[in-house]
């Protein structure tokens, strides 16, 4: 009796070294170790993240071991992410025919879920429920993730009404945040906004400004810029505070949705309400302003984001110089750059490509070669790929330098790039403009021998001449 209440007594209190040395001395002195002295010591080597001498105490126990012991072995192998070892467990355990427990199959399910594979995790918390085995509120928020993981919304719902009905369980605002994104993703925006209207009525659970931003989230994603719009307003009916991630979800529902216009009138808002913007605000914006026709308004965006200590990034300008090249604007596009680089913000092969397919717009070819040229430097940090010789050579073309087109295509070889179709039909645009004739005939069977299915431009829908004339370095990257 003093050998069996000192070893759970030092088990309860954490040394598990001394627990184990008692277990070892009743042994020796011919007392009986029974299953509640190893769980014990194998929930103290849990605690103490000892899951080798844990699985180890288990087998040692062999027969005498049960559920709670598989439970605390488990418990101790997750912990120390051991997968692996949490399944060999759970296959010794089947083997033995014990029953598991609900802490068992809760940290298979964890286990299960930690390890990328939701759908089992939720048909194993199924066929735990088929075996009479009841789950708490832990397993049935677990088993909501899951499900929500698995893009299965039906499954989602499914589970948040049994916890209601059959378990009494109220879901948690986590569970309710899983299944509205779960819908958001699937693209069912009516069942988010649905499961959120019905949060109150049905569970009593007062919908947060997380769930609201995520029902407003999943009406942008669908394109349902009004709906967006009452659950903002309803929110606000009901004194909660929008927040930036409100702001830009209904943004985004304006953008999807075709409504520029309303995307910009926002902004003024949020700050009118104290919500400062961040830079997703502003890069929203930026494709407002280009959608809207107000390309003028993307240089002003961007020294608000400043003004406003909102860090401008490689991002930022990237989004900025190509709306302004999209809107009309290659002019504004070049100056971005430039104000780009004397900001001593990284420009990437999106940003020099960029550039350059602006200068091409212009007709500036002399600004885009020397673009080229500084990635060609030796110490330059972005080095020009197939697309990069592409927008040079069609500033080039459009500034009708047929042989600095094909100065720059002979420039790409030494550096172990080929061109590629559109390379060769922007330099087969230049030769025919310029005439010469012998070089067109050269790039044709360049054409034909490597890209057989393109066609010659001119040739049938694989090789229309507008091809060249629309090509944009940018538009692949």
């Amino acid at each position: 009796g003093d050998f069996h209440s000192a070893v759970l007594k030092v088990a309860k209190g954490g040394d598990y070294e001394r627990a184990i040395g008692l277990m070892g001395e009743m042994q020796r002195r011919g007392y009986m170790v029974n299953a509640v002295q190893y769980n014990a010591c194998v929930n103290a080597c849990a605690r103490a993240k000892r899951w080798e001498l844990a699985v180890a105490l288990l087998k040692e126990a062999g027969p005498r071991a049960d559920a709670v012991t598989y439970s605390a072995a488990m418990k101790a192998c997750e912990k120390a992410a051991q997968h692996g070892a949490v399944a060999a467990l759970w296959r010794r355990m089947r083997a033995f025919k014990i029953p598991p427990d609900l802490y068992c199959y809760t940290t298979v399910i964890r286990v299960m879920e930690k390890m990328g594979r939701p759908d089992e995790a939720v048909k194993m918390f199924y066929k735990m429920k088929s075996r009479g085995v009841q789950p708490d509120h832990v397993l049935y928020k677990l088993a909501v993730v899951c499900a929500s993981r698995c893009e299965d919304p039906d499954t989602s719902f499914k589970l948040l009404y049994e916890m209601k009905d059959e378990a009494r369980i109220t879901p948690s605002m986590a569970s309710f945040g899983s299944v509205i994104s779960a819908c958001a993703r699937a693209g069912r925006w009516d069942d988010a906004l649905i499961l959120l209207l019905d949060m109150e009525p049905r569970f009593g659970v007062e919908p947060d400004i997380v769930c609201f931003n995520t029902t407003i989230d999943a009406c942008g994603e669908s394109r349902r810029p009004k709906e967006a719009m009452s659950l903002f307003n309803l929110l606000q009916r009901k004194k909660l505070q929008p927040n930036v991630i409100t702001y830009n979800c209904l943004m985004k529902a304006y953008d999807r949705g075709g409504m520029p216009e309303k995307v910009l009138e926002l902004l003024p808002e949020m700050l009118k309400a104290n919500v400062r913007p961040n830079v997703v605000t502003y890069t929203t914006c930026i494709f407002a302003a280009r959608d809207a026709g107000h390309p003028e308004r993307i240089a002003t965006l961007l020294s608000e984001m400043s003004d406003s200590n909102v860090k401008l990034d490689t991002f930022s300008y990237n989004t900025a110089i190509s709306c302004a090249r999209k809107a009309g604007e290659p002019r504004l596009a070049i100056q971005l750059f430039s104000r780009m680089k004397q900001d001593g913000v990284k420009c990437d092969i999106r940003t020099y490509n960029s550039a350059m397919s602006a200068c091409g717009a212009t007709r500036n070819m002399e600004a885009a070669i020397e673009i080229l040229r500084d990635m060609e430097a030796p110490d330059s940090p972005v080095k020009p790929d197939v697309i990069s010789y592409g927008a040079c050579m069609s500033a080039c073309q459009k500034a009708g330098d047929a042989r600095m087109v094909l100065e720059v295509m002979d420039s790409m070889r030494p550096r172990g790039l080929e061109p590629d179709a559109i390379c060769l039909r922007i330099a087969h645009l230049a030769l025919t403009e310029a005439r010469r004739y012998d070089d067109v005939r050269r790039i044709e069977r360049e054409l034909t021998e490597r890209f057989p299915k393109e066609g010659l431009p001119g040739e049938g829908p694989g090789g229309r001449m507008q091809r060249e004339r629309k090509y944009l370095g940018v538009e692949r990257v």
